[in-house]
């Protein structure tokens, strides 16, 4: 099985979720910890790294990877030549390789990562 991007609609990242876990997809939001400030207090909030974008799990062969583009808040999966494009392995451990325990990317390797955004 392979990673592939799916650009979803601004801001609708976890209604997106939503309807592929319920088509079985396993997907994958990176996410990373921003600070908040209100009222002199500090909160750690969840934001999107690649703003609009999931990964998606999935076996191209088998699975049935075109409902993905009908799922509500998702506008599309990235595409070669009318089949879904996987992402390059090194770039699959490398994003994986940097996530916490909660599994958000760790706060020392935002910086590095965002050179590549």
């Amino acid at each position: 099985m392979d990673w592939f991007v799916v650009a979803s609609k601004p801001k609708s990242e976890k209604t997106a979720e939503f309807n592929l876990q319920r088509q079985s997809f396993q997907f994958f939001p990176p996410l990373f910890e921003k600070n908040s400030y209100h009222a002199r207090r500090v909160y750690k909030v969840l934001q999107t790294f690649f703003p609009s974008c999931l990964f998606v799990r999935f076996n191209a062969r088998i699975m049935p990877w075109p409902s993905i583009n009908s799922t509500i808040k998702l506008r599309h999966i990235l595409k070669n030549n009318c089949s879904p494009h996987p992402v390059a392995k090194k770039l699959d451990n490398i994003l994986l390789g940097k996530l916490n325990l909660r599994g958000t990317i760790k706060e020392q390797e935002q910086r590095l990562l965002s050179v590549v955004k």
